[in-house]
């Protein structure tokens, strides 16, 4: 069984959390939004928009560019949202030892630092890790 040490589990946390921040920072809906005034497809113009699909197609472009960005907005801070409340249940299952996760073979337990959801919080605010120099 491959040793691991305290400064390789703390590095194999901080790429875990560091996935779930890049991943954050990508919506494609909100992109969507943001680049064409709507939320659908543009790439396959043979192709016709369902019924649901031409519906938020109107319903998108009806709003003002202010309007468009707050909902935007809203889907991004939503999917942020849901990454958090996910850490939240996977610290809980790991602490109460009901789940077992592993990164690059390294397994995880409690954060080193705060918690699963804080760490993700205040990386995706752009923080810097706990003692880090940079």
């Amino acid at each position: 069984m491959k040793q691991i040490t305290d400064e390789a589990a703390e590095e194999a946390y901080k790429r875990f959390i560091d996935s779930f921040v890049q991943l954050a920072q990508s919506n494609v809906i909100a992109d969507r939004i943001q680049e064409n005034g709507h939320s659908e497809r543009t790439n396959d113009a043979d192709r016709p928009l369902s019924a649901q699909e031409a519906e938020r197609k109107a319903l998108f472009l009806s709003l003002s560019p202010t309007q468009r960005q707050c909902t935007a907005d809203m889907l991004r801070d939503q999917k942020v949202g849901a990454l958090h409340d996910l850490l939240c249940l996977m610290e809980w299952e790991v602490t109460q030892g009901d789940w077992e996760v592993a990164t690059v073979g390294v397994p995880l337990g409690k954060s080193p630092f705060g918690s699963y959801h804080f760490d993700f919080i205040c990386r995706s605010s752009g923080d810097d890790w706990p003692g880090s120099t940079s």
